[in-house]
C-alpha cells in the first residue's frame, strides 16, 4: 500500500507525542524519587526563615541549602528545617531558574506575622521561580501554606499537608503539577490563577471553599485540569469558578459540600455561605466537567451561570440535597451541553433551566437518565429559551420524579425533541393509554406541565445510545479526536471510553492499550481496518 508523505508525516508526529509525553513522565518521576530519598533519614532541625533571591544565592552550608549542584539530575535540595514564619515567609525563593527540591520541612505560625500576604507571612513562597519541587512538606497555620506568583513555571508539589492556612495553596504562574497533597481546614483549599496547569489525585476537604477559579480574561482560558481529586465536606462551595474560564474537571469525588456549622467559628454566618458541589459565574467559559461523582451537596449538585461554551457530561449528579444541575444565562455564540449523565435522587428538580426567573437559553440536554428525583425531572422557568437560541431537549429517559418528569412555564422557547425523535417518558402509558405507535415512536404528544410545550415524538422505549466501536469520546464518528482521547486514557489518567471502556478495544483483543491507539492511527490515516464491531460483545 502506497502512503503519501503528509500522511506519513502526521502518523510520525502523533507516535512521537505517544512516546515524548510517556518518557517526560518517567524521568520526572524517577529523577523525583532519587532526590526524595536523600533525606529520608533527616530529623527535623530548627531554622530561621530562607530567603534565596536568585540562582546566586543557592550555596550548600548557606540559606537551608544542604547538597546539590541546581542541575535537572542533582538539584538543590533545602530539606530537614522546622521553620517559625511568624516573622517573615518560611522559604522564600524569587528570580531563580536552577534546579532545587524544598523537603521534608515544616513551615508554621505565619498566621502570627503582621504582613506577607493573606493577612499573614506563607509558609513557602515561590516568584518568578522556574524548576521547583516541593514534596513532602508540612505547612501549617500560615497566611497561604505555599504561594507561587509571578512568571513561575515547571512547578511540582507533591505529598505534603496544608492545613489550617488562610489560604491552603495559591497557585499563579503556568505549567504548575499538584500531586497527592492533603489539603484541609483552610479558608480556601486551593486558589487558581495559573495557566495549563494539572490538579491531581489530592484531598482537598474540610475547607471553607475547596477550589476557588480566580479572575481570568473570558477569552483567554486557564486551561487546568483537575483530575481524581476528593473535593469533600468544605463548609460552602466544593468548586467556584468568579470570571474564570477554562477549568477542566474531570474524574472528581465531589460530595457533602455545603453549609457547615464549624464555618461560623471563622467568622462567616450561614446567609453569606453559598453551596453547591461546582459553582459557574461571570463568563467562566469553556468548563467541562466529565465523569465525576458529584452527590449529597448542599442546595446544588451544579449550578452554571453565563458560562459557555461549557460541557456536564458522564456524571454521577445523586442525592444532593437541592437540585441535580442549575443552569442560566444567554449566549448567541457558543452552547451549553448536559449529556450523558446520572442524575437522580436529588432533594429537587434534576434539571433547572433559569431558576428565580433567570434566562437560560442554547442548551442542548440529552441522553441523560433522570429519575427519582423529588421534584420535577426537568423544571423549566418562564424565561427560559429564547426564540432564537432554543434549549433543546430529546432522547433522555424521564422516570418516576415526585412531581412530575417535567414542568415548563416557557413560552415556546424550549423544543422537546430532534430530527423526529423526542425522550422517553415512564407515565406515558399512564397518560394516553389509547395512544399507538410505530415500534419506535408514540403517535399521541407529550404534554409538558405548566404551558403549551409538548414532546410531539415520545420514544417507545428506554433511549440507549448507539456503541461505536473506536468511538471512545462518544462523538458519533471516529476521528483523530478519539487518538488524543485514548491516549489521554491510556498515559495520564485521562476519562475512560464512554459509555463503555470497551468501546477503546478497537483491535479487538480483549484490552484497551497502546495497539489500539495505534489500530486508530492506521485506520484514520492509512486506510486501515475499521474498528471492528464487536468490541463490547
Amino acid at each position: 500500500m502506497k502512503i503519501n508523505t503528509k500522511k506519513l508525516l502526521i502518523l510520525v508526529c502523533v507516535i512521537i507525542l505517544i512516546i515524548s509525553v510517556s518518557n517526560i513522565v518517567i524521568a520526572d518521576i524517577t529523577s523525583f524519587e532519587k532526590e526524595k530519598s536523600i533525606s529520608n533519614y533527616l530529623e527535623y532541625i530548627l531554622h530561621d526563615p530562607i530567603l534565596i533571591d536568585g540562582n546566586e544565592d543557592f550555596v550548600i552550608g548557606q540559606n537551608g541549602v544542604v547538597s546539590g549542584e541546581g542541575t535537572e539530575g542533582d538539584p538543590f535540595v533545602i530539606s530537614g528545617w522546622d521553620i517559625d514564619a511568624s516573622t517573615a515567609h518560611g522559604i522564600h525563593i524569587k528570580n531563580s531558574n536552577v534546579y532545587f527540591v524544598i523537603m521534608d520541612c515544616i513551615v508554621h505560625d505565619g498566621l502570627d506575622g503582621a504582613g506577607g500576604g493573606f493577612i499573614g507571612f506563607n509558609g513557602i513562597r515561590l516568584e518568578n521561580v522556574i524548576n521547583g519541587f516541593v514534596d513532602d512538606v508540612n505547612s501549617t497555620r500560615n497566611g497561604f501554606g505555599l504561594k507561587i506568583k509571578g512568571s513561575s513555571s515547571d512547578i511540582f508539589v507533591s505529598n505534603s499537608s496544608f492545613c489550617q492556612n488562610n489560604g491552603g495553596i495559591g497557585l499563579g504562574g503556568s505549567f504548575i503539577y499538584v500531586f497527592n497533597n492533603s489539603i484541609s481546614h483552610n479558608g480556601c483549599g486551593i486558589g487558581v490563577y495559573c495557566f495549563q496547569s494539572i490538579i491531581e489525585k489530592n484531598t482537598i476537604t474540610y475547607n471553607l471553599l475547596g477550589v476557588h477559579g480566580g479572575y481570568s480574561d473570558p477569552e483567554l482560558p486557564l486551561q487546568v485540569t483537575y483530575l481524581d481529586n476528593n473535593i469533600s465536606y468544605n463548609a460552602g462551595i466544593g468548586m467556584f469558578f468568579d470570571c474564570s474560564p477554562g477549568h477542566n474537571i474531570i474524574n472528581n469525588t465531589i460530595a457533602y459540600n455545603g453549609y457547615d456549622p464549624d464555618a461560623l467559628s471563622l467568622g462567616f454566618p450561614p446567609d453569606i455561605i453559598p453551596a453547591a458541589g461546582i459553582w459557574a459565574i461571570c463568563e467562566s467559559n469553556y468548563v467541562d466537567i466529565i465523569n465525576n461523582t458529584i452527590t449529597h451537596n448542599y442546595e446544588k449538585g451544579i449550578h452554571l451561570s453565563a458560562s459557555f461554551p461549557s460541557r456536564v457530561l458522564y456524571n454521577n449528579i445523586s442525592n444532593n440535597f437541592g437540585y441535580g444541575i442549575n443552569t442560566q444565562g444567554i449566549n448567541i455564540n457558543y452552547q451549553r451541553v448536559i449529556s450523558d449523565n446520572l442524575i437522580t435522587y436529588n432533594t429537587k428538580s434534576g434539571i433547572v433551566l433559569g431558576l428565580n426567573n433567570k434566562y437560560c437559553s442554547n442548551t442542548d440536554i440529552y441522553f441523560n437518565i433522570i429519575r427519582d428525583n423529588q421534584e420535577y425531572g426537568i423544571f423549566c422557568n418562564q424565561s427560559s429559551g429564547h426564540l432564537d437560541f432554543l434549549n433543546v431537549v430529546h432522547h433522555n429517559n424521564l422516570i418516576n420524579n415526585t412531581l412530575g418528569n417535567a414542568y415548563d412555564e416557557s413560552m415556546d422557547t424550549n423544543l422537546w425533541d430532534d430530527t423526529g425523535e423526542g425522550n422517553y417518558w415512564y407515565d406515558y402509558e399512564i397518560r394516553y393509554p389509547d395512544a399507538n405507535n410505530d415500534d419506535n415512536i408514540w403517535d399521541t404528544p407529550y404534554e409538558i406541565m405548566g404551558g403549551d410545550n409538548m414532546d410531539r415524538y415520545p420514544l417507545l422505549n428506554l433511549w440507549v445510545p448507539p456503541i461505536v466501536c473506536g468511538d471512545v469520546d462518544n462523538s458519533g464518528g471516529v476521528d483523530i479526536d478519539d487518538v488524543v482521547y485514548l491516549i489521554n486514557y491510556i498515559f495520564s489518567s485521562g476519562p475512560p471510553p464512554t459509555p463503555e471502556v470497551c468501546i477503546g478495544d478497537a483491535d479487538g483483543s480483549g484490552s484497551v492499550d497502546i495497539d489500539d491507539v495505534v489500530y486508530l492511527i492506521n485506520y484514520i490515516f492509512v486506510s486501515g481496518p475499521p474498528p471492528i464491531e464487536t468490541c463490547c460483545e
